[in-house]
């Protein structure tokens, strides 16, 4: 009946904090990014059918940023022997991202969103994941319950991506604007890089 209890928290405040900062900087880049197409259509106005065709290449554009920052932030995240500041590096260029959003009310905007934001995610994605496992208590790894550890993590990030879409139409259904969604996703990067760095155990 234990394995299905979440970890200890006893010796596991860093692998606590890493989880609370993944599930938040997974939330914040989820609560726009799933809503390209609706920012497209309903903030800048654009046509159903040039919304569609602009999300071809956002596309485009987010994978290939998103490919380049895997690439070279997780060799790089060894080389270094650091985990915390990569990690805190790709929340940052979310956050310029967002901020682009906000800055610029046009495709523009957006492309500059999904450049920074894409790349920032990519670099986040590579290293967070060697984050969560160095901040496992050593007691987990000597009696082999580290599959617990990572399917706790793992639950982390799919909730921070259902908990976002929803948190993303009440701000917008309450408010009518995106704004204040780009804000709120700003903030809650901001809180989760923090509770990234605050671990102490991992360089």
């Amino acid at each position: 009946m234990s394995t299905l209890l979440p970890p200890s928290l006893k010796g596991g405040h860093d692998f606590y904090k890493a989880c609370v900062g993944r599930f938040l900087v997974m939330t914040s880049y989820t609560m726009i990014f799933q809503y390209l197409v609706y920012i497209l259509e309903d903030h800048l106005g654009l046509s159903v059918l040039a919304a569609a065709r602009a999300m071809n290449t956002l596309s485009l554009f987010t994978l290939v940023v998103s490919m380049i920052g895997l690439f070279i932030s997780g060799p790089l995240s060894d080389r270094l022997r650091a985990r915390k500041i990569p990690v805190a590096f790709g929340g940052l260029l979310m956050i310029a991202g967002a901020i682009s959003m906000l800055l610029f009310k046009s495709v523009n905007g957006v492309i500059g969103y999904v450049v920074l934001a894409g790349l920032g995610y990519g670099i986040y994605l590579a290293v967070d994941m060697a984050l969560n496992i160095d901040v496992i208590p050593d007691e987990a790894k000597e009696k082999k319950t580290t599959g617990k550890y990572v399917g706790f993590g793992n639950l982390t990030n799919t909730a921070g991506q259902m908990l976002a879409p929803a948190a993303t139409s009440i701000i917008v259904t309450a408010t009518g604007s995106y704004n204040l969604v780009f804000t709120g996703s700003i903030m809650v990067t901001l809180v989760g890089i923090a509770f990234i760095l605050w671990i102490k155990h991992v360089k």
